[in-house]
């Protein structure tokens, strides 16, 4: 739960519920810039309750150089080409379509490194790890959906916004940090 928010998939499943885009987009830059710098301590903090170590500055580093370098590189050469800047208009359909295609591959990746684990697992194993992953994502849509209507009493479009960009994690930061996790922890295709 110390993830930031998706970048992409989230800010258009609020745009297509029609809830407030730009607070979609407040909430994915304030949660991921913030995130970058928060979650690595946190979660060492987290961890070291169960006697499980991360050192949060190696940590910090690789997700400096995969989430904030990428993002700062990228605005750059947006800013600094306007060629560039056209082009990516042109192609903003192929350039999206790529850019998911390209996250898809992440979680594939991970799952393939744990081959030998997953067909090890039992159907009803199987059953099991899709039912957490589901009650998990549950709990987050209960909660974020609770804070926005009782709590904060906000009107119906920035509930959504908070709802829709509150339950869902980005997957290329948790896989960085999957990737530290100790082997004692389990295989990283399943955590995934």
């Amino acid at each position: 739960c110390s993830m930031p928010t998706t970048i992409n998939s989230g800010v258009a499943l609020v745009g297509t519920g029609r809830g407030n885009v730009a607070m979609a987009l407040l909430l994915t830059l304030a949660s991921n810039l913030l995130g970058v710098f928060t979650v690595p301590f946190s979660l060492s903090l987290l961890l070291q309750v169960s006697d499980v170590r991360i050192d949060a500055s190696p940590l910090l580093a690789k997700l400096l150089m995969m989430i904030l370098l990428p993002l700062l590189l990228g605005k750059a050469a947006r800013d600094w080409s306007p060629r560039l800047r056209e082009r990516l208009k042109q192609r903003k359909q192929l350039v999206s379509n790529g850019s998911s295609l390209l996250l898809c591959l992440i979680p594939w990746m991970k799952l393939s490194q744990s081959e030998a684990a997953l067909r090890s697992l039992s159907g009803s194993e199987c059953a099991a790890l899709f039912a957490c992953g589901a009650g998990v994502h549950a709990v987050y849509l209960a909660f974020n959906f609770g804070a926005a209507h009782c709590l904060l009493g906000t009107p119906l479009a920035i509930k959504k916004a908070i709802v829709i960009m509150g339950s869902q994690k980005t997957l290329p930061m948790a896989m960085t940090v999957l990737s530290f996790f100790p082997p004692s922890l389990g295989e990283p295709g399943l955590i995934a």
